[in-house]
C-alpha cells in the first residue's frame, strides 16, 4: 500500500485556500504558489486539483478559464524543460509565469472588448503589472514551499524563509476572511493555531513575523492599524517558551490576548475572538507530535 504523502496533501490544501485570495478579479497569489509548489513537490495532480478547486469557488467562469489556461501552460513548459533535461529553476519559472500571465491577461481583456486596439496599451500595462507581481511572488513563496515539502530548514528558518512563511500565512488569512466564517470563529481559530504552531516549531522570530502578516490583514479588514503590532507581539509570545513545551506557549498567548484586550484592543475581548482562541488552542494541543 502506497504511503500517504502528508506534505503533498498539506500543499494541496494550502493551494485551495490561497487560490481564494482574489484581488480585483486577479489571482497572482494563487498562480505564484502553484508554480512554486509544482516545481518543488511530487503530488502534482493533487496540487492542481486543489488549485482549481480554490479558484472555481471564487472566480467567474471566464476568468477561471483564463487562469486554467495559464496553469496548463506552466505544466506544459515544465514538461518541455524536463524533456530537454533542463532544471526548472524558480527564477526561470518566475519569468515564464510572468510572461504567461501578461499575455493571457492581455488577450482576455482585448477579447472581452472586441479586440479594439485603442485599449491595447492599457490592457498590456495592467496585465504586465499583474505578471510582474506574480513572478516576484513565485520567488517569495519558494522558501516557504520548501519548508512545507520538508526540503528546507526544519529547526530554525533564516530571515528569508520566515518572511516567505509569513507571506503564505498572511495570504491564507486574507483568503478565508469573510464568507460568513466569522459566525463560527474559523478565521480567529486558524490565526491563533498558526501562531502557536509557528512558535512551537520554529521559535519566536518566525511566529512574530507570522503574527505581523496576519495582523496586517486584520488591520486592513477591521480598519484598526494597532492590530498589526499587537498580533506581532502575540506571535512572538507564542515562541518565547518554546523549550518549555506546548502548555507554556498556550499560557503565554492567552495572557497576551487578555493583556492587549485590557490595554484597549476591543477586538481581542470579543466573543468571536475568545471562541477562536479556545478552538485554536485545543487544535494545537491535540496536534500530533511528529507534524
Amino acid at each position: 500500500m502506497k504511503k500517504l504523502d502528508f506534505a503533498g496533501v498539506l500543499a494541496a490544501l494550502v493551494a485551495a485556500v490561497i487560490n481564494r485570495a482574489v484581488l480585483l478579479m486577479m489571482n497572482p497569489f494563487g498562480i505564484a504558489y502553484f508554480v512554486s509548489a509544482y516545481i518543488r513537490g511530487s503530488s502534482r495532480l493533487l496540487l492542481t486539483a486543489g488549485t482549481l478547486t480554490g479558484m472555481c469557488s471564487v472566480l467567474p467562469v471566464k476568468i477561471f478559464l483564463k487562469y486554467t489556461g495559464i496553469i496548463a501552460g506552466i505544466i506544459v513548459i515544465e514538461k518541455i524543460l524536463k524533456i530537454c533535461r533542463k532544471k526548472a529553476e524558480p527564477w526561470v519559472m518566475a519569468l515564464i509565469c510572468a510572461f504567461l500571465v501578461t499575455m493571457a491577461g492581455t488577450a482576455y481583456t482585448l477579447g472581452m472588448n472586441g479586440f479594439y486596439m485603442e485599449n491595447a496599451q492599457r490592457a498590456l500595462l495592467v496585465n504586465a503589472l499583474e505578471g510582474l507581481i506574480t513572478g516576484c511572488l513565485v520567488l517569495i513563496f519558494d522558501r516557504g514551499v520548501q519548508i512545507i515539502y520538508q526540503k528546507g530548514e526544519t529547526a530554525q528558518p533564516d530571515n528569508e524563509a520566515q518572511l516567505s512563511l509569513g507571506c503564505l500565512i498572511g495570504t491564507s488569512v486574507y483568503a478565508i476572511w469573510g464568507y460568513g466564517l466569522e459566525k463560527y470563529s474559523v478565521t480567529e481559530a486558524v490565526i491563533f493555531f498558526l501562531l502557536l504552531f509557528m512558535g512551537y516549531k520554529y521559535g519566536s522570530a518566525a511566529s512574530a513575523v507570522a503574527g505581523a502578516f496576519a495582523g496586517a490583514v486584520m488591520a486592513f479588514n477591521l480598519k484598526d492599524m494597532s492590530l498589526l503590532g499587537l498580533m506581532c507581539i502575540i506571535g512572538a509570545m507564542a515562541g518565547v517558551f518554546k523549550e518549555r513545551g506546548r502548555i507554556a506557549g498556550v499560557v503565554a498567548v492567552m495572557a497576551s490576548v487578555g493583556f492587549t484586550g485590557w490595554l484597549g484592543a476591543a477586538y481581542m475581548l470579543q466573543t468571536a475572538t475568545i471562541r477562536g482562541l479556545v478552538i485554536g488552542v485545543l487544535c494545537f494541543l491535540v496536534m500530533p507530535e511528529r507534524i
